[in-house]
């Protein structure tokens, strides 16, 4: 019988640098509860921005038939977007996959956690190591991934597997770049976001949903959700689920330093939709753009990294991955 092929893709300056520090030592744990030999199992660590996609392209044209981000969120989406083809200049054009088939997986290992929280990883790495080495063993095909795209106008496309959104948590993202990582997710997101509150004013934008009327809100956040979680724990997008097909959208409106205060309690316990303003919205093709005459950028962010400003298309591609979770999809 032929063995599985798997590579884990390693940013050892995941969670601070801890990831790169621990992994020789958690190497082998990880391998026996894959179900491999700690020989077979191979590591590409990455040594810049990017690395993660690039090393993933090319493990896929080796052969590898499961590939696996160990580190956060940004590993995560670095190692998505190495599944595909570099895209090209159309629009219309879906993902390429390069190698069929193939499975993606997490090891989490980083500042935020988000997306393991919606495939129902825990948080442990040998935990998680164990769980997937579970679902390897399972006789059943592993369940197939939707994965978004954001496309904006002048720049580069980018694929998602949990949440794209703008305005005010574009600028948070920025924020935490520039923020010690030893204070731990949630602490540097919710300092980050306090400090975006300063300087930061509600912006009209026009939104379309699935090619119907477009309108005009006033957004402090659009979050267009394939998962549920980001800003390290924030339940933004509490319907969300990565395998029905469908973006769950959600407005957070005119909410001002003190809303955010008093109602943030409601934006981790999934009950969003209760705070004044929060409107939702569900689509699988999402256009928006800045409304009025404000000539400051509406910043977007991807799984934790900048990602350009609108105008831009969230675009969903159902059941495109490949991923090892316990999560099953929906009846049509």
């Amino acid at each position: 019988m032929k063995s599985t092929r798997i590579v884990v893709i390693v940013n050892p300056r995941a969670a601070g640098g801890r990831a790169g520090r621990r992994w020789p030592a958690l190497r082998a744990q990880v391998a026996e509860r894959l179900g491999v030999a700690a020989a077979d199992l191979e590591e590409k660590l990455t040594d810049a921005p990017g690395a993660a996609t690039h090393l993933t392209r090319q493990a896929l044209r080796d052969g590898a038939d499961v590939v696996v981000a160990l580190g956060g969120d940004g590993s995560v989406n670095e190692v998505l977007n190495g599944f595909f083809a570099a895209p090209g200049d159309d629009p219309a054009a879906p993902p390429l996959p390069l190698r069929e088939g193939a499975i993606f997986a997490q090891l989490p290992f980083g500042t935020g956690g988000d997306f393991r929280k919606t495939l129902r990883l825990p948080a442990d790495t040998l935990a998680a190591a164990e769980e997937l080495g579970r679902l390897l063993g399972r006789a059943e095909p592993a369940p197939r991934l939707d994965v978004g795209r954001v496309w904006p106008a002048g720049g580069a496309p980018r694929l998602f597997v949990n949440i794209a959104s703008c305005g005010q948590s574009g600028v948070v993202v920025e924020h935490t770049h520039h923020m010690p990582k030893a204070l731990g997710g949630r602490l540097t997101f919710t300092i980050a976001t306090l400090r975006a509150f300063f300087g930061w004013r509600n912006r009209p934008v026009r939104l379309r949903v699935d090619g119907g009327e477009p309108e005009e809100v006033v957004v402090n956040t659009l979050a267009v959700g394939n998962g549920r979680y980001f800003g390290a724990g924030m339940q933004v997008c509490p319907g969300a689920d990565p395998l029905d097909g469908v973006f769950d959208v959600t407005v957070l409106g005119d909410i001002r330093l003190w809303g955010f205060i008093t109602q943030s309690k409601r934006l981790y316990d999934g009950t969003v939709a209760q705070v004044p303003g929060v409107t939702l919205r569900r689509g699988r093709r999402i256009e928006a753009a800045p409304a009025g005459d404000d000539p400051t950028p509406v910043l977007i962010e991807v799984e934790g990294e900048s990602a350009g400003r609108l105008p831009a298309t969230f675009e969903l591609f159902p059941a495109a991955l490949p991923v090892l979770t316990s999560l099953t999809r929906p009846p049509r």
